[in-house]
């Protein structure tokens, strides 16, 4: 294993954190696993894909094909043959927004007892060539069909106003058939959504007090219009002004005494940043919430004006203005 204390290896290994961070967001899952699947000869299963609205329909030519070449299915039950084929033409049809043949589909997948729609798969995802950390799985994932079609039932219910059902499978998803991940990223993104669907039914049964304590702690790292939407049910536009205000009062910060460093540069040429960073929390709508860090070039040290200006410029804040 290369040595990361050394400089070079170090910035190397930061870069190398940074792009499978990236790439981890568009995710090594996005378990409701949304595939991409060219349309061949032979049936490949979608690939992981970014996705930022976890209710969003986003139909290819792919999906339109797989429904051409494998529909049939649809009118048929799923064996050893052709059970991800079968799950695959659901996750299109769902695409495609055809909720109701998508449902009868994954409600099948659901109610099934073959195994190859009960067992749970383990996925190995391990950084090249690098055979020291294979005991570890770095970026592994366990997935199974039951969770992801209850999670597709979950957005079909929630689609169709059907909050109670929606809740119903949701459960299902993230407790009876749960999954797990090796990855911090994958486990946060699967929680982001899993947080957007609780919220979305929460929000649909006017249970605004569940969305503000779900949502809340989290509303300056995401763009999420349901916490703002909610915020605006339960204030008038005057009370959002005073609150925001308030919030800004509360700020409280702690600014570190030693410096941070990152790296950054390519093709061997790395620059070394040296800063003085910090943390900073409010009370914002009576829960604590922690303010991003700002990105601080070399040499700045980190202020509660800095901390403000992150606060204001933030889509949450904009959105309540």
């Amino acid at each position: 294993m290369p040595n990361i204390d050394n400089p070079m290896n170090k910035s190397l290994h930061l870069l190398f954190i940074f792009l499978l961070t990236a790439v981890l967001k568009s995710y090594c899952q996005d378990t409701v696993l949304k595939y991409t699947r060219p349309v061949v000869t032979s049936f490949t299963i979608k690939r992981y894909q970014i996705t930022s609205d976890y209710l969003h329909h986003r139909p290819d030519e792919n999906d339109e094909g797989n429904v051409k070449i494998y529909g049939y299915l649809s009118n048929r039950r799923p064996d050893s043959n052709n059970y991800e084929k079968y799950y695959s033409l659901a996750c299109s049809l769902w695409d495609l927004n055809k909720l109701e043949e998508a449902k009868k589909m994954f409600l099948t997948i659901i109610n099934s007892k073959e195994k190859y729609y009960l067992a749970s798969s383990y996925h190995s995802s391990d950084i090249p060539d690098n055979t020291t950390s294979n005991i570890y799985g770095y970026g592994s994932y366990s997935s199974n069909y039951k969770s992801h079609a209850a999670l597709y039932l979950t957005k079909i219910y929630i689609e169709q106003r059907q909050f109670d059902k929606a809740f119903s499978f949701l459960e299902m998803a993230t407790k009876k058939y749960e999954v797990s991940y090796s990855c911090g990223t994958g486990y946060r993104r699967q929680q982001d959504e899993y947080d957007f669907l609780y919220a979305c039914i929460y929000e649909g049964q006017k249970k605004y007090d569940k969305v503000m304590k779900l949502l809340l702690p989290a509303c300056l790292t995401r763009d999420d219009k349901i916490i703002v939407r909610t915020i605006k049910a339960l204030y008038s536009e005057g009370e959002i002004k005073e609150k925001l205000q308030q919030a800004e009062k509360s700020m409280q910060c702690k600014f570190d005494s030693v410096p941070s460093y990152s790296y950054s540069g390519y093709s061997g040429a790395v620059d070394t940043l040296e800063y003085y960073s910090g943390t900073a929390t409010m009370n914002l709508f009576d829960v604590a919430v922690t303010i991003p860090r700002p990105h601080l070039e070399n040499g700045e040290r980190i202020t509660k004006e800095y901390f403000l200006k992150e606060f204001r410029e933030s889509r949450f804040y904009r959105s309540l203005k």
